[in-house]
């Protein structure tokens, strides 16, 4: 099972928060070719530079933008390549746990640069990153402990 870090524009995550009353039902982008079932997808967002966790998808199920709508009985939905479901019925809950200070402190494996660098931004996460298990770990405490909003 591999950890991911996925981040979402602060739009996205409050039109998800106001669509799915606040569950991680499904997720939509074209950097999860990689993604495999039973992987973990870490969402993160950002406002006025505080980054806040969000909570994982452990998916389920990967399809395309068409079945994505038949699921999700929806049309306005975002024409990505891939579309990420958790499992039925354990859709997490959106937490907004401000993990600013926690990002620098994860390890990412799989790239030439494993740490974010002095000075990052949202601009530095958003292709989706691979974790260490450490790392994903870390996310699962701070998701565990932080309070829902």
């Amino acid at each position: 099972m591999t950890h991911y870090l996925a981040y979402w524009k602060f739009e996205n995550a409050t039109d998800t928060k106001d669509s799915y009353g606040g569950l991680l039902r499904h997720a939509a982008s074209k950097y999860y070719a990689k993604v495999r079932k039973q992987d973990t997808v870490w969402i993160v967002t950002s406002e006025k530079r505080r980054f806040f966790l969000l909570g994982p998808i452990v998916v389920a199920d990967i399809t395309n933008t068409k079945e994505a709508k038949k699921r999700l009985g929806r049309t306005d939905l975002y024409p990505a390549g891939y579309h990420i479901f958790p499992v039925a019925n354990s859709a997490a809950s959106m937490k907004w746990t401000d993990v600013t200070e926690e990002l620098p402190k994860l390890w990412f494996s799989g790239t030439k640069r494993n740490r974010l660098l002095p000075g990052w931004g949202a601009e530095n996460l958003q292709t989706m990153r691979t974790l260490t298990q450490g790392s994903g770990k870390m996310l699962q405490r701070i998701y565990e402990e932080g309070e829902t909003i």
